[in-house]
């Protein structure tokens, strides 16, 4: 009887560590972009809901971000080559706002940058550090410039 027991408890846990997995993957496909890697438009709406029907705080700011070239790029090349600029720029973004907000793919080429409890310091310092890692990944030989 104790080890029929023992079986048992060996096989619900392989069966709640396999949900767990299966919940993270819903998760990340649920809330993140998959070509990019970053919180998606979803996520985004969510940020943006927590305001829905209410007086905006005034250290609320908010940042759109248009990957502009994207379109040429598509038909330059191919939407593999632009697939891959969007990942790029994503990569610079999430890095760019580590601890100063939340960063999203609102679709297509445009990005949004969410600034709750914001100073201007803020901002300009996210947008410098875009600025530095745009000129970076443009001086790399075989970039697609941004």
């Amino acid at each position: 009887m104790l080890i029929a027991s023992f079986i048992f408890l060996l096989i619900d846990f392989n069966l709640i560590s396999s949900i767990k997995i299966n919940y993270h993957n819903l998760y990340d496909v649920a809330y993140s972009d998959q070509l990019s890697s970053i919180p998606n438009r979803f996520s985004c709406d969510r940020v943006i809901e927590k305001y829905h029907d209410k007086e905006l705080p005034d250290d609320l700011s908010c940042v759109m971000i248009v990957l502009s070239n994207l379109p040429q790029v598509n038909s330059l090349y191919d939407h593999t080559t632009g697939n891959k600029l969007l990942k790029d720029f994503s990569i610079i973004l999430s890095s760019a706002a580590l601890s100063l907000c939340f960063v999203g793919r609102n679709g297509g080429n445009k990005f949004l940058a969410i600034f709750e409890h914001s100073e201007r310091q803020k901002i300009d310092t996210f947008l410098a550090r875009i600025e530095d890692r745009v000129n970076q990944h443009n001086q790399s030989s075989t970039a697609i410039s941004i």
